[in-house]
């Protein structure tokens, strides 16, 4: 079960423009560890079964007390803000791997907003 595995945080680790996401990228601050995280390394929810069978994106955002809408076979995972979507990226640490879930996307024009919503030790 994920909801055992997971820690809620629903902390921004980033609120800015493309171009400084662009250059500095978004900092996970975690056990006193500071993790790097690139736009290129964000990934939609969708996509988590490739991480590990064991991960499923229905109970994810049912831990986190998300929604989600169907158009067709399409799911979309909303973010904790309107117009974010849920994403997650992996967090590689000293002693073991970090799977971050993360609401992100562009919430005002040229705005874009990443909120750390829960870590699932791997």
């Amino acid at each position: 079960m994920i909801r055992h595995r997971m820690k809620l945080f629903s902390k921004k680790v980033f609120d800015g423009t493309d171009t400084e996401l662009m250059s500095s990228g978004i900092t996970v601050s975690l056990e006193l560890y500071d993790y790097k995280v690139g736009l290129k390394d964000i990934v939609p929810i969708n996509n988590i079964a490739s991480v590990s069978s064991e991960l499923d994106a229905d109970e994810i955002s049912s831990c986190l007390g998300l929604k989600k809408t169907s158009l067709g076979e399409v799911l979309i995972y909303h973010g904790s803000m309107q117009g974010l979507k849920l994403t997650y990226c992996l967090l590689s640490g000293k002693t073991k791997n970090k799977l971050a879930v993360m609401s992100y996307g562009e919430y005002q024009p040229g705005r874009f907003i990443c909120i750390l919503e829960g870590v699932i030790d791997l």
